[in-house]
């Protein structure tokens, strides 16, 4: 096995896949967009968001930024201490 096929085989970017919605998959409408991380899908787009989708797919930072915001809005907001 080539260096090139191991670092391709480790790269975390080349496990997304993006699908148009297969029929198997009874969720979301047929004609929705779907991303998929090791053949699990992971997230779904409407038909005119497929430009979000190959985003979420490519880029890295992208699905950071989506984490990290879902993550601040499920905080709650700081108590104010009445120690003082």
């Amino acid at each position: 096995m080539s260096v090139a096929v191991m670092r391709t085989h480790n790269d975390p970017n080349e496990a997304y896949e993006l699908i148009q919605t297969p029929a198997w998959l009874r969720g979301p409408p047929t004609d929705w967009w779907t991303v998929l991380a090791n053949g699990i899908p992971v997230r779904h787009y409407p038909p005119h968001r497929k430009d979000l989708a190959i985003q979420y797919a490519i880029d890295p930072a992208f699905r950071a930024l989506l984490v990290m915001f879902a993550l601040g809005a499920r905080r709650r907001p700081p108590v104010a201490s009445a120690s003082r």
